[in-house]
């Protein structure tokens, strides 16, 4: 007996890709978090892959990917992993249902392929003060991600009133070796800088961001090449006044290393306007 049945509930926030890129492809592994997945306890059966796959039912529980069965390799009450089927779409949504027990979840709809990357201010942005920027990428339906954490190598262009503003001259971001668990070496970069230590936001208004990521590929003979592997549209932000007082009160001069200075035991980074 299997007890007091209930339907399977899974949620957007808890499909998630097993590993390689952050985003849902054909063909992935792909992990499913919930509730009511399987029987409880599990049952005798072992899970192994078939001839040319993973088993499509087992433990009376099954996965669709828009009608299509995916193959099982993990089932558990709480957590399902299986390998998306080849055939579905490489772009746009697909809707999941898990049933187990004779009974289903509700279909829930995730976008499949690499997103359009998409920019936002993460709060409201002041004149001469931080401008914090968040993004879509990799994870495309979780919590936005703050720049410059997450984003691929590349450059910020910054236009006002339809005029490209010059970036700062700033130190690019230094190379260097780390060692790897196990031994050897991995390649490492310091992280690109925020967007407000790449241009200067010193005038009220509105102003337009997007964002063009980059990556080195070879190219033999002639050695490497820059190829662009995203680029986002131009988002309008607009940077408000920021009053005298409080600029008074948190001081306006710059470090060399464009952080401001601290004053009145405050930072500047986290008055907010009156």
């Amino acid at each position: 007996m299997w007890g007091q049945v209930e339907a399977p509930s899974i949620s957007r926030e808890g499909i998630l890709p097993a590993g390689g890129p952050q985003w849902l492809i054909p063909d992935q592994f792909v992990a499913i978090y919930g509730r009511n997945l399987a029987p409880r306890g599990g049952c005798s059966e072992k899970l192994e892959p078939k001839a040319g796959g993973y088993p499509t039912d087992f433990c009376d529980t099954r996965v669709t990917v828009n009608g299509v069965p995916a193959g099982l390799q993990f089932v558990g009450d709480s957590q399902i992993n299986i390998k998306l089927p080849g055939g579905i779409p490489s772009a746009g949504e697909v809707a999941i249902v898990v049933t187990a027990r004779g009974l289903s979840s509700q279909a829930v709809r995730v976008p499949i392929g690499r997103p359009k990357l998409k920019l936002s201010l993460v709060q409201p942005a002041y004149v001469r003060m931080p401008v914090w920027i968040a993004h879509n990428v990799p994870v495309p339906y979780r919590d936005e991600i703050l720049q410059p954490f997450g984003m691929s190598g590349g450059k910020f262009e910054v236009r006002r009133n339809g005029v490209m503003l010059k970036p700062l001259e700033v130190p690019p971001p230094r190379a260097y070796a780390m060692p790897r668990n196990g031994g050897g070496v991995m390649l490492a970069a310091d992280m690109p800088l925020p967007l407000h230590l790449q241009y200067r936001f010193d005038v009220v208004g509105k102003y337009e961001i997007r964002y063009i990521g980059t990556r080195m590929e070879p190219d033999p003979p002639r050695g490497m090449r820059t190829v662009v592997v995203e680029e986002s549209d131009w988002t309008e932000i607009e940077v408000l006044p920021f009053s005298e007082a409080r600029r008074r009160e948190c001081g306006e001069a710059v470090n060399a290393d464009g952080s401001r200075k601290r004053a009145n035991g405050r930072d500047c980074a986290t008055a907010r306007r009156e």
